[in-house]
């Protein structure tokens, strides 16, 4: 029989005995059943489950590859057929087979594609070197990509070396360098112990390098034409540079010979029963944890709300001096709108810290079990599930070991059931390498330490996510637990600057995809929270913020509207969709409530001082006259918002809603401020930039140390402004003296670069930072930011963060 292969031979090392080829199964709680297959020092793990994919290539021990432990996994394995499109790795396959013979294992995977083509994928290895095919039956037009990802170290300076006329050229492997073009011949060069990578593609195929952080990626693609679509690759020790050519391609031997079949399905276990709480509230949650915006999200039927109010940083800045003020504030929020609450434990404080540093392990974990005990404790009854800490397996997030969240998730766990043994204790929401860094939590004895499993199944698609989520329950299985899931993040963004996966073209797009997460993933959470409630732009927001209290509504609200708010025939609005209102005038908007039960109404997204008879109104009999009259400014922006009329039953549960998009007309003079801080930078001695622009929340300053932050000023008004600036909190005295104002034309945005420099003797600790812009033509509008630091005195300092 006929053999020709995509991807791959790793010839025999040099210096190194060769052994027989052999294959062996094993279970995997990352992925299910797992075949390895060894020659000599070559060891490929081949995931059977995960669509017969290579999932880890090991030479002399190192692994050189890996592949679907992050989100790049969603890449990996793709497919076109006609219009059909799609991921081996969430495709079982039909049939998988096993070739065991002198001197050679092989494996055979066959899968039913979409539209009615049939692929199959065969991996084999020998004394001669790795192979594997794949080739098309059926359909029309397919095209195939098999995308290795090979792990690297930033120490490794790749290269990659073609032939280019007589001699090899050599070309450094660089982030965001387009590699387009290159030869059907090349090799990797730098790999440790002076090992180089010897690619050869077959007719129909193509290499796509691609080289991002850490990592390396070849996108290996081609177009099926009848011929198998064909990659080998060698590995050599010594300078290939100092060739005239590079190796030819291995010879490809016969696979001929009995095929037997392989088990490759895992036994799922039922998920586990939903607990008393979700059964209560129900599946629909949100993440937010600004007071202002806790309505509008509970009027598109949200009964849940994950809120960050109670990180350790913002409760306790200073040692001793806990400061609840502001999570009462939005659990309060949260309260008047019937809603139940998931409170996020994360940021240490400079104080407590390592290094000073929110993102530190603590240096005394007695502080930490101490601010859970009384945080729970100050909240018990009302807060009823505690999420330890948000993506430790990210470092932006936490600097600490897996066995250091696992020490913190224990005495968080510990003290938040003596504090209250009611309450439910959830571990926190794993993202990009979410699936192997539980994995590992669960071997360093975790799970004694939570109720309820946190996850972010982030994905490019709905299917992506959905597949995490197996991966979980099968990871759960294989430790022999059986935890409800909770999924506290999960979004896609119609702008993309934030970078990840799930960037979507539109905010329809947007929509559409919630519609079908919450569907689909509902049969593996309890309880899903969109990322996010509130936010500018065209991003993951359900709601993009105008003013101080107002929001324009997005496809993505109304959608999640529709599933967690159907309409009633018990209950019915009669009010315009939409209207137009002006600026200084007077302007009423009629409405109508019928129903039959007593209920409380009332209409959000105004600013405080518009309305003229909009408080919270009860109602009484069938039918209620819920008309809005408002008085807008003379001064105000014209644009687009939406109000919204919100109906509550006596429990504070949002029952119905109605959206009015209204649009703001003036012809005369207006004016709008918003203001943001940027992020911040070391100043040396003399007054010098030092090191890198970074955010104030990742960096830790040190008592004596100088810093810039800028602020930006911006004038949504048709008027040049000169705004009055105002600094207040308890690191304004530490900022140089600054104008009284900033001249700011109007459409544009102003820079400030505040110079402050942290006085030597200043306690470790949190300190804050209030600007306040006010313009001088219309003196009540005006917009304020906060900013924070993290400062550490230098008898406290454990590490230079």
């Amino acid at each position: 029989m006929r053999r020709s292969f995509v991807v791959a031979a790793i010839m025999c090392l040099f210096g190194l005995a060769a052994m027989a080829a052999e294959m062996r199964l094993e279970q995997s709680p990352l992925y299910g059943q797992v075949a390895i297959l060894s020659e000599g020092p070559v060891r490929l793990d081949v995931a059977l489950t995960e669509g017969c994919r290579l999932v880890s290539w090991q030479l002399a021990g190192q692994e050189i590859l890996y592949a679907g432990r992050s989100w790049g996994g969603d890449a990996y394995d793709r497919y076109q057929v006609g219009e059909q499109s799609g991921d081996t790795r969430r495709l079982p396959p039909v049939a998988v087979d096993a070739l065991r013979q002198d001197g050679l294992v092989a494996l055979r995977a066959r899968f039913q594609l979409p539209g009615g083509a049939t692929l199959q994928r065969i991996i084999a290895l020998s004394a001669e070197g790795l192979f594997i095919e794949s080739s098309f039956s059926g359909g029309q037009g397919p095209w195939y990509e098999f995308a290795v990802h090979l792990a690297r170290s930033k120490a490794l300076p790749l290269a990659v070396i073609y032939p280019e006329g007589d001699k090899l050229s050599s070309r450094p492997l660089q982030p965001g360098e387009n590699y387009g073009g290159l030869p059907a011949a090349l090799a990797v060069t730098g790999w440790r112990d002076g090992w180089s990578l010897i690619w050869h593609c077959g007719e129909g195929m193509s290499f796509h390098p691609r080289v991002w952080g850490d990592n390396l990626s070849f996108g290996l693609a081609g177009t099926y034409g009848g011929t198998p679509l064909r990659v080998s690759c060698q590995w050599r020790q010594g300078d290939i540079a100092e060739d005239s050519a590079l190796p030819s391609a291995p010879p490809c031997s016969d696979c001929a010979g009995d095929w037997s079949p392989l088990s490759f399905t895992v036994a799922e276990q039922p998920r586990a029963e939903v607990c008393a709480i979700a059964r209560d509230f129900g599946f629909y949650g949100v993440c937010n944890s600004d007071p202002n915006y806790m309505a509008p999200l509970a009027a598109a039927g949200i009964r849940w709300v994950r809120m960050g109010n109670f990180s350790w940083s913002a409760c306790e800045g200073n040692a001793g001096q806990r400061d609840f003020s502001a999570a009462d504030a939005a659990l309060a929020a949260a309260e008047k709108e019937g809603m139940a609450v998931i409170a996020t434990f994360s940021g240490t404080p400079a104080w407590a810290g390592m290094d000073g540093s929110r993102t530190a392990v603590p240096k005394d974990w007695q502080q930490w079990r101490e601010h859970v005990a009384q945080t729970v404790a100050s909240f018990r009854e009302r807060v009823h599930v505690w999420e330890i800490w948000n993506e430790p397996d990210i470092r932006q997030f936490w600097k600490g070991s897996v066995e250091d969240y696992v020490q913190l998730l224990r005495v968080a766990y510990q003290a938040a059931k003596e504090a209250d043994p009611a309450c439910l204790v959830m571990s926190a929401g794993l993202d990009g390498m979410g699936e192997s860094y539980f994995v590992r939590m669960l071997a360093l004895g975790a799970a004694d330490a939570f109720d309820l499993v946190g996850f972010h199944p982030y994905a490019n698609h709905v299917g992506g996510a959905e597949h995490r989520l197996r991966m979980m329950q099968r990871i759960m299985a294989y430790h022999g637990i059986n935890r409800p899931m909770w999924i506290t993040e999960v979004g896609w963004q119609s702008g993309g600057w934030k970078g990840g996966p799930g960037v979507v073209a539109s905010e329809e797009i947007k929509a559409a995809r919630l519609s079908e997460a919450y569907q689909r993933l509902s049969a593996y959470a309890d309880v899903v929270c969109w990322y996010t409630g509130v936010e500018p732009g065209q991003m993951y927001g359900l709601l993009q913020p105008v003013g101080t209290r107002g929001f324009v509504l997005t496809p993505a609200w109304f959608a999640l509207r529709e599933l967690a708010m159907p309409a009633s025939s018990d209950l019915r609005i009669e009010a315009p969709e939409q209207v137009t209102l002006r600026a200084g005038e007077d302007n009423a908007l009629p409405a109508t409530i019928h129903g039959q039960q007593p209920m409380q109404v009332r209409w959000l997204g105004m600013e405080p001082e518009w309305a003229l008879n909009a408080g919270d109104t009860p109602m009484s009999g069938k039918t209620h006259d819920a008309t809005l009259r408002l008085r807008l400014p003379a001064h105000l922006r014209p644009g687009s918002r939406h109000l919204l009329l919100s109906v509550q039953n006596q429990q504070g549960r949002h029952i119905a809603s109605h959206a009015v998009a209204i649009n703001i007309e003036n012809s005369g003079s207006y004016c709008e401020l918003k203001l943001s801080g940027d992020w911040i930078r070391r100043l040396d001695q003399e007054g010098k930039g030092v090191g890198n622009w970074t955010p104030a929340s990742n960096l830790a300053l040190k008592a004596g140390e100088g810093f810039m932050q800028p602020v930006r000023p911006a004038n949504q008004g048709n008027t040049d402004e000169r705004l009055a600036l105002t600094l207040s909190g308890s690191a304004a005295a530490w900022f140089e003296p600054q104008a009284e104002s900033v001249a700011v034309p109007a459409g544009k945005r102003g820079w400030v670069g505040l110079r402050a420099r942290v006085p030597a003797d200043t306690p470790t600790g949190t300190y804050t930072l209030n600007v306040l812009i006010q313009s001088t033509t219309f003196p009540d509008v005006r917009a304020e930011w906060q900013g924070s630091y993290s400062i550490v005195h230098p008898k406290d300092a454990k590490a230079n963060p």
